[in-house]
């Protein structure tokens, strides 16, 4: 797959934060979860509409701020937290790879 493939930055983003929940030493939010980064090679929008379902699908939770008409403004990604759902959807979309790591 590519790395702007939507599943592969689903995965990127739930690895993150599930290393985060589990305490291990993973880079700031802010620093990691950038568009057009080595990590998140894709623009703006598309990191905030994958960001976006992630939370509709809740599999994050995540403060975002929208416009009048719901149009997404900023995504708080220090906000972001794994639920249970994103474990699970993480845990059985590894291929039985359980030790998942931040690349």
């Amino acid at each position: 797959m590519a790395k702007d493939d939507y599943y592969v930055i689903v995965g990127k983003i739930l690895v993150y934060l599930y290393s985060k929940l589990k305490g291990n030493d993973v880079p700031h939010a802010e620093q990691y979860i950038q568009p057009m980064s080595k990590s998140f090679p894709v623009d703006k929008d598309y990191l905030y509409f994958v960001i976006d379902q992630l939370d509709k699908h809740e599999y994050i939770e995540v403060k975002i701020v929208r416009a009048w008409g719901g149009d997404i403004i900023y995504v708080d990604v220090n906000s972001m937290n794994i639920t249970q759902e994103g474990i699970d959807f993480l845990i059985d979309n590894s291929g039985g790879r359980h030790n998942l790591e931040v690349d």
